[in-house]
This record gives structure tokens, sequence and C-alpha cells, in this order.
């Protein structure tokens, strides 16, 4: 089977401020985020990586240059919209305190499959186009190729839960950190979920290698 890594952007200015960024232009990561890549960069270093695509978003580019600097990838950064962060409509940029306080927050939490945000998207449609990029790209690989994809925590969460065949109302107790680190095997409509939010700033302050190295 391929073998698909997820990876989420790490820590940003909004994420800090408790900010639900969405679409919003000019969200980087903050010096946090920039050291958790960068220890993340050194456990996918010796990863020989066939595709690497990312959300157009500046923090997920941004991610992947960093990740990319520490790993021998010769090919060209491909940009996709269909890993884009959700589109929040009238909740983007707006702080988390004041959103908890909308009705609709509690359907968010408890029944994400009937929402759709005013003036955006609903959690569906994020799950289907991510969803079907992944499967599609999958299926042009080889076995033991590996595919590095750069996206935002509810893309990546949706997509886990479907392959672990959690349904999507309940995908609000999955956790993808940032900067985190998901391996799923995937082969046609077979999913092997190997490893899940994987945190390198947590494990070690060393430059771990992911599935290898000595000792």
């Amino acid at each position: 089977m391929p073998h698909i890594y997820l990876v989420r952007h790490g820590r940003t200015t909004a994420n800090k401020d408790g900010i639900l960024a969405g679409r919003s232009k000019g969200v980087n990561l903050d010096n946090v985020g920039l050291d958790q890549v960068l220890k993340t960069s050194f456990a996918l270093s010796e990863i020989k990586f066939k595709k690497v695509f990312s959300s157009p978003m500046e923090r997920c580019i941004a991610t992947t240059e960093i990740l990319l600097k520490n790993n021998n990838y010769k090919s060209k950064l491909q940009i996709s919209n269909d890993l884009n962060e959700c589109d929040y409509g009238y909740w983007q940029n707006r702080k988390l305190k004041d959103l908890r306080k909308e009705k609709m927050w509690k359907l968010v939490q408890n029944s994400p499959s009937k929402v759709t945000f005013p003036g955006g998207e609903s959690f569906l449609n994020i799950l289907n186009r991510f969803k079907k990029f992944v499967i599609k790209e999958s299926n042009k690989l080889k076995k033991d190729d590996n595919l590095l994809i750069v996206s935002h925590g509810d893309p990546i969460r949706l997509f886990v839960s479907y392959c672990l065949g959690i349904d999507l109302d309940k995908f609000q107790k999955v956790i993808i950190d940032p900067s985190s680190i998901t391996i799923i095997d995937i082969w046609k409509k077979d999913t092997l979920v190997k490893t899940m939010n994987t945190r390198i700033d947590l494990i070690s302050k060393s430059k771990s290698v992911l599935g290898g190295g000595a000792g």
C-alpha cells in the first residue's frame, strides 16, 4: 500500500490568539509554530516522497517549505484547493470565545453532519473534496510510495475519522494538533491508520527520524 503522510501546519498567530482563521490571508506561523515544524522536519528528513502537496494557505506552504529543507525531495511542490481549510463563511476570523455563544455552536460540536457555515461550506463538503483528492492521488502511486500532504486540522480530522469508520458526527473527538504527523496506508478504498497525531516536539527534543534511525 502507498503511505500517505498528513501533516497539519505549525501553530499560527491565530491559533495562539484563539481566532478561527479559516481562509483569512496573512495568517503566519508564530515562533512556536516555526520550532514545531523544524522538529517535525527532522523526523521526515529520510522519507523519500514521490509527491508533495499543500493547501494554498500561507501557513501550510510555509510549513511545507520548512519540511522539505531537511528532505532530499527535488520535485516541485504542488498546491491543491481540495486541501484548503474549511470555508467558515461569516464565522471566519472571529474569536472562538465569541463563537461559543452562537446558537449553532452546539450543532457544530454535536451534529456536524447537519452544519453548513453561513456564507461558507459544510463539513460533508470538506470531507468529500479531501477524500476524493487523496484517493485519486494514492491510486497513481506504487506499492511503498510515500505521499506528503500538508493541510489543516478539520480536513485532516474528517479524513482520519472516515478512515477509521467513525461517523461524521463524532469527528470532533479526533485531535489533530499543529505540526502533527498522521500516516495512513491506502489502496483504492482500503485504509489503515498507522499513526495519528504524532507530535515530534513532545516526543523528543532531539533530531528523531520517524520510522528509522540508529537504535
